[in-house]
């Protein structure tokens, strides 16, 4: 089966989302036709308008480039939103004893970095009768302006009409994910997200999923070319500058060095 990649297209002004084998891009890049281009989008996958739509609702997007569509550019802040993905104590009881915490104490940290960027936040839960609730030390980095914590009923959250009606509606064209599974709920929502324009990053720190599990997700996502990151990588990269740095106070974590939960030195950022 051919690869597929999805970007935001400006053809005549308008940003066009188009989901395009590399090959059917470069016949598009070569037509320089809007029309070409929609014709070729309906040939290769089913039309949507999610990326077309982020970009006519933000200024920010408005600029948007393939560069940044196909996960080769800067994540920019403004253009984020992160999403936090069933973080729920029957999935993180499943993972080694040492990850635990430090794996939520990444998630939060992150929360509190976006809430201090503005950028806008969401977070699911995986059947709350059944797996229990999100856990609370994320619960309370929810800013009011947040939706309820969904209550995900689909291992990808982009199949769920509600949750992704609520991406949608931060207008902002790339999705950060963090939470667990990597490997199912991670990589789900990562390839669904994708199939509809969106640029993703998944945090590889910041999600787990049972050895050797975890290394599988991460090497799922890197095939579709979904962006890895680290946590420290991350804030970093959204931070941008030294003045934003100076500005942007977030109390300090400890984590695991380098990419995955799996190195068991720690460190403070």
């Amino acid at each position: 089966m051919a690869t597929f990649r999805e970007g935001v297209l400006l053809a005549t002004g308008i940003g066009i989302g188009a989901a395009l084998s590399p090959g059917a891009w470069t016949r598009a890049a070569a037509a320089g036709s809007s029309g070409h281009v929609q014709q070729q989008q309906q040939q290769q996958w089913p039309p949507t308008t999610t990326a077309a739509a982020a970009a006519a609702a933000s200024p920010v997007l408005a600029g948007a480039s393939t560069t940044h569509s196909l996960g080769l550019g800067p994540i920019v802040r403004e253009r984020c939103c992160l999403v936090v993905i069933d973080v729920q104590e029957s999935f993180i009881g499943k993972l080694p004893l040492d990850w635990r915490e430090p794996l939520v104490e990444r998630m939060a940290f992150l929360m509190k970095v976006a809430a201090a960027l503005e950028i806008p936040m969401l977070a699911t839960a995986e059947d709350m009768d059944h797996d229990g609730p999100l856990v609370p030390a994320l619960v309370e980095q929810l800013p009011a302006s947040a939706p309820q914590v969904f209550n995900k009923m689909i291992f990808g959250l982009a199949s769920q009409p509600e949750i992704l009606h609520a991406v949608e509606a931060t207008g902002r064209d790339t999705v950060v994910l963090v939470g667990l599974e990597t490997d199912v709920c991670i990589a789900q929502s990562a390839l669904g997200l994708q199939q509809r324009g969106y640029r993703v990053v998944v945090v590889t720190d910041a999600t787990a999923s049972p050895p050797p599990h975890h290394e599988h997700g991460l090497a799922r996502l890197r095939q579709a070319g979904v962006t890895l990151t680290s946590t420290k990588g991350l804030h970093y990269e959204w931070m941008a500058d030294l003045a934003t740095l100076g500005q942007v106070k977030v109390e300090q974590y400890d984590s695991f060095k380098g990419g995955s939960p799996m190195a068991a030195t720690r460190y403070t950022l």
